[in-house]
């Protein structure tokens, strides 16, 4: 491995530059690899290999660079910097579901909850790789007026989610207006998956009533 170029890894990440879906699926990797249950595990055992160059350690889970140490750490210490850097990258993905989803057609009398801020803080306390946004009513409305609640999970270790979409209230009851795969979205960039994902809902909500709502 030549460290001289890993250790650029941990530069460059500004607001403009791709997220590295290579690292970025073996950081989570590596962190399952020394934690939880695999505590005690081996370096080795774990896949886990360390590069000493220019004082500084380029550790690598199965050949792909995940972090970038220096001097003497301790397990825990490179634990906390790769979670770090997932919980960076977790935010960045963020940030661009939202921007993405900036025109999501919302029915009208809902409301779009997005704190990704919060939902990364499970990254933190428990590994959790994935965020959620939801859409639900902003009020109680008419027994005979449909009321959507969805949640749009996406994966922080690869571009992939998981929709959940339903309609309530008038004669039809609850509904799901997700049918076969629709429901399991995966694609080759976070970018194309918000939109995607988009799209997805766009089309569930056209089910609503049998006819497309969005706001004015």
């Amino acid at each position: 491995m030549n460290a001289q170029v890993a250790l650029l890894l941990d530069r460059g990440l500004d607001a403009g530059a791709g997220i590295d879906l290579t690292r970025l699926a073996a950081t989570w990797k590596a962190v399952e690899a020394i934690s939880g249950e695999n505590l005690r595990r081996s370096y080795e055992r774990s896949g886990i290999t360390l590069c000493h160059a220019s004082g500084a350690v380029v550790v690598a889970h199965r050949g792909v660079p995940v972090a970038t140490m220096t001097g003497r750490f301790s397990r825990r210490e490179l634990f906390e910097q790769m979670i770090r850097w997932l919980h960076d990258q977790g935010a960045r993905i963020g940030q661009t579901l939202l921007e993405a989803w900036e025109h999501l057609p919302i029915p009208p009398g809902h409301e779009l909850v997005a704190d990704i801020p919060s939902e990364l803080r499970w990254l933190l306390a428990i590994r959790s790789n994935k965020v959620s946004v939801s859409v639900r009513p902003l009020r109680v409305r008419a027994a005979d007026q449909a009321r959507v609640h969805a949640e749009l999970r996406v994966f922080l270790d690869e571009p992939r989610a998981i929709l959940f979409i339903d309609r309530e209230g008038g004669s039809a009851g609850r509904v799901d207006l997700l049918e076969g795969k629709e429901r399991h979205v995966r694609a080759a960039t976070y970018q194309e998956l918000a939109l995607l994902i988009a799209q997805q809902f766009a089309r569930a909500i056209q089910r609503v009533d049998g006819c497309p709502e969005r706001t004015a």
